[in-house]
């Protein structure tokens, strides 16, 4: 409690996990690297909301997925990439699912391509993701619709590129396209655009228009 300093234990010894709080404070959804959780901010009623297999990274580290808070706090979205990913994405797809906190069951949104990282608009209705063409050594960034329709190429044939951020209402996206570490402003109806200096980091997002 940031007001009083009281602490409190949410879950007991080798319980706990990956903590995501809700937009409004009043819940709490828990990652292993194996199931999506939820409670409430005091810790009650626990209840499982997605289990998973456990995915391969290819090294000790575990795999945590990612679940992304809905506006309202009614919902999360996650992204659950196969579990051996690393080993046959040409074959076994990522799911996107939408988790209900109301105790409605988890519903398959889309699949696709069983790319390293996924990055979900907050109003949930669109999702990028960076491409590997090994044919040319170089990568692709997509923007879709969150079902998995309209699919598009925005920037094609990049050595270097990361995507950042979303914009708060969904319109714009953040990402850096070479080795120079400028970042870049762009969208689904315009061309990027420099939006930083050379050399920058730590890009966050005040509100749709800062």
């Amino acid at each position: 409690d940031a007001d009083t300093l009281e602490w409190k234990t949410l879950r007991d010894a080798g319980e706990g996990g990956v903590f995501v709080i809700s937009p409004d404070g009043k819940r709490v959804a828990m990652v292993t690297p194996h199931e999506i959780s939820l409670m409430n901010i005091n810790g009650a009623n626990y209840r499982s909301l997605l289990k998973y297999s456990q995915i391969n990274t290819g090294s000790e580290y575990y795999y945590y997925a990612n679940p992304i808070w809905a506006l309202d706090s009614q919902s999360l979205m996650v992204v659950i990439p196969p579990r051996d990913f690393l080993d046959n994405k040409s074959t076994s797809p990522t799911t996107i699912w939408k988790l209900f906190t109301n105790g409605m069951p988890p519903f398959q949104v889309s699949q696709f391509p069983a790319q390293n990282r996924y990055f979900i608009s907050p109003d949930f209705s669109k999702v990028s993701y960076i491409s590997y063409i090994e044919e040319s050594g170089v990568y692709e960034i997509h923007i879709s619709n969150i079902d998995g329709s309209k699919d598009t190429v925005y920037q094609a044939g990049t050595e270097v590129v990361s995507f950042t951020t979303w914009s708060p209402d969904s319109e714009h996206f953040v990402l850096s396209l070479d080795k120079t570490r400028q970042y870049y402003i762009g969208s689904t109806k315009d061309e990027s655009i420099p939006l930083t200096e050379e050399n920058s980091s730590d890009y966050l997002h005040v509100d749709e228009s800062y």
